[in-house]
């Protein structure tokens, strides 16, 4: 069976594009088939917006005092002067703990306030969390980025062999042996809400094929 890799069509509005079939080598019979070069990221406004815990960059598993430790951060950067006065070592030391938040730049601050005022309050996070689901499961997934299964890291120190990659938020993917002779490409972080597409192809084992 071979599986040809491609960009799905929600990935890019246009210059739709699909992934050419490279040589690449791989310990095993599953071959990724999308070079570094060729990962792509879905382009903003054919996006979803932002959920309040990937706007502030934290996982939901967050407390009280991350989300209010997130939001000063994110006020900070999008302060005209703390963007240009603030050096390369202060930014460093300041988000170095935390996952990468949304840009300051693009995101309106008012939706920054809503997500610090409703993840902060107990009532309103719970009610928040519970329709965060709802509508994800009836949206279904949708990946912010297309990975090539190169990209990850292959584990095979337990029973099962697995890939594994980071998420921006601190959490990991993973894609087992079983995922991929079942063709499951959506792939969700352990931590948060954040799901990405994973690029591969299951190619026949050709020595096995003249073997038999």
């Amino acid at each position: 069976m071979c599986v040809r890799a491609f960009a799905p069509a929600f990935a890019c509005r246009s210059n739709l594009c699909l992934i050419p079939r490279t040589s690449v080598s791989h310990p095993s019979t599953y071959s990724p088939q999308i070079s570094r070069r060729a990962v792509i990221t879905i382009i903003l406004d054919t996006s979803p917006q932002k959920d309040h815990y990937t706007l502030l960059g934290i996982p939901r598993t967050a407390d009280v005092g991350t989300v209010k430790r997130a939001y000063h951060a994110f006020l900070l950067r999008s302060h005209p002067d703390r963007q240009h006065t603030a050096s390369p070592a202060s930014v460093s030391a300041s988000t170095s703990p935390s996952p990468a938040p949304a840009s300051a730049d693009s995101v309106d601050i008012g939706r920054a306030k809503d997500a610090y005022h409703v993840l902060s309050t107990p009532a309103l996070r719970a009610q928040y969390d519970a329709e965060l689901v709802r509508v994800q499961k009836a949206a279904g997934p949708r990946p912010a980025n297309v990975i090539s299964l190169e990209e990850f890291e292959e584990d095979g120190s337990g029973e099962v062999l697995m890939w594994t990659h980071p998420c921006r938020c601190g959490g990991v993917y993973r894609v087992s042996e079983a995922d991929l002779e079942t063709g499951r490409h959506l792939v969700g972080c352990g931590s948060c809400s954040e799901v990405v597409w994973v690029g591969f192809e299951v190619v026949e084992d050709e020595k096995g094929d003249e073997e038999g």
